[in-house]
């Protein structure tokens, strides 16, 4: 394992890690406040830059050929997934799983940069600390490898 320097412009309160390709992408719910009191959310998408000394997160706009599966509930992997086309899916994506309550809807695709709907993404924390522990029931992402074996 190495030691990465890096330079970080920006706070994140809990944001979801993951390799996409040959990359290491963060994702980040940006919550904004407006001045009439409402609120958009919005999914960014991050890499980490080597080429830049120390290593730097650079905004990706486009995932060309991915898309990424993320979850509220800090239990579940975070994983991309390449040609989402084979399976019905959509490319340049961030999927997301729904709550227990909404059984006819178990997850959400947002594209990158477009809003997120208020209703979709609801956090529950349940302490005062910083950052929050964020944590709620989800639905689980769940692989075929894990219930078939991988032989």
């Amino acid at each position: 394992m190495q030691q990465v320097a890096m330079i970080w412009e920006f706070v994140t309160i809990n944001p979801w890690y993951l390799a996409c390709g040959d990359m290491l992408l963060m994702v980040d719910l940006l919550v904004s406040r407006e001045l009439d009191g409402s609120s958009s959310r919005t999914f960014n998408v991050f890499r980490l830059d080597f080429s830049f000394k120390p290593s730097e997160w650079v905004k990706v706009e486009k995932l060309e050929n991915h898309a990424l599966f993320v979850s509220l509930d800090q239990r579940n992997p975070s994983f991309a997934c390449m040609a989402p086309e084979r399976w019905g899916g959509k490319s340049n994506c961030i999927y997301f799983a729904g709550l227990f309550e909404d059984p006819v809807e178990p997850w959400t695709a947002v594209e990158i940069g477009q809003p997120v709907h208020k209703q979709t993404i609801q956090w529950v924390c349940y302490s005062g600390v910083f950052p929050p522990d964020c944590i709620i029931l989800t639905s689980l992402w769940l692989f075929p490898s894990l219930i078939y074996g991988s032989g």
